[in-house]
């Protein structure tokens, strides 16, 4: 219906008296005739395809079309509101393209932290208390920008959502690894014991 968002967005609509739009997401588009207050007609406007059946339209209703210099003002005003519409498209563009950047950037960080941490672990040249201060350091950071995000417009609730089952996941994985190594260190101790014993016997 290009004719009819035309007519709708471009001020042909408007060109006509005591004629007010107002958009709602979803709906179909419809003249709401008023008499006395109150609803005289409806009319859907999706079957009037081009410009000239909607101004006829109007017209059989009794609508009546201003004096061109009030339909000059219409048109100045109409070029006016894309404009500022057009720059708070631009505005609401970047900031999510900057917030989904600055997502990224701390994503990264993130990882690498957690690639880090697995390493060492892997090593195992890390002291409980070394392993428990970077994975405090870790969670914190994490927390701080999840903190942000929520904060942020910008941010999609979806990859919101997307990133808290990835985070949440990651938990689990940390905490298997956690036991995991509490059982390897558990393993190291007794045979560290039976080494001692045996000598000891010796």
């Amino acid at each position: 219906m290009p004719a009819l968002k035309e007519f709708l967005k471009g001020g042909d609509a408007e060109s006509y008296h005591n004629v007010e739009i107002e958009y709602k997401q979803g709906k179909p588009p419809l003249m709401t005739l008023f008499a006395g207050g109150e609803v005289k007609e409806e009319v859907l406007l999706k079957e009037y395809d081009t410009n000239e059946a909607l101004h006829q339209l109007f017209q059989e209703k009794g609508l009546q079309r201003k004096t061109l210099e009030e339909i000059a003002q219409v048109k100045l005003e109409v070029q006016k509101r894309e404009a500022l519409d057009l720059e708070r498209r631009a505005a609401a563009s970047a900031k999510r393209r900057e917030a989904h950047q600055e997502n990224q950037r701390w994503q990264q960080e993130a990882r690498m932290m957690r690639e880090e941490l697995h390493r060492k672990e892997q090593a195992g040249n890390i002291s409980p208390e070394e392993l428990a201060d970077l994975k405090e350091k870790l969670e914190e950071f994490e927390s701080r920008n999840r903190n942000r995000n929520r904060r942020n417009p910008g941010t999609p609730p979806a990859r919101e959502k997307h990133d808290e089952l990835r985070r949440a996941r990651q938990a689990q994985v940390d905490e298997r690894r956690r036991k995991a190594e509490e059982k390897r260190l558990l393993r190291e101790e007794e045979m560290l014991k039976m080494e001692a014993t045996v000598k000891s016997e010796l």
